[in-house]
């Protein structure tokens, strides 16, 4: 029982410590920490970071984690110097995204919409 009730509370530490770490992202040639392009909890809408990496005509793709099937692609829409991106059309669940530049996927994460 004893190993049982540490084994359940390492899980829970362990999952606080990935939801809590620095997310290392390389775009080409440089690594940049906390490059956090999207919250890992949004509820309706979420505003990415308009990073000088970039270029304008980046592409979104989002997958739902569950079934794999795209659920949404479109161009990122620059707004006063952020990417909105509307996320209306998404149920709850988790999802990953990729972000495209020149056909090359430069940006990979995750995200929880609630």
């Amino acid at each position: 029982m004893k190993k049982v009730l540490l084994f359940i509370l390492f899980a829970c530490s362990t999952l606080l410590i990935n939801a809590q770490e620095i997310v290392q992202t390389t775009i080409g040639t440089k690594t940049v920490n906390s490059f956090s392009l999207l919250p890992r909890y949004f509820n309706d809408n979420i505003i990415v970071t308009n990073n000088t990496m970039l270029e304008k005509t980046c592409k979104l793709y989002i997958f739902s984690s569950s079934s794999g099937k795209n659920v949404m692609s479109q161009l990122l829409t620059i707004h006063e110097n952020n990417y909105k991106i509307s996320t209306i059309k998404l149920k709850k669940g988790e999802y990953v995204y990729f972000i495209v530049e020149n056909n090359i996927p430069i940006i990979r994460g995750t995200f929880i919409k609630s």
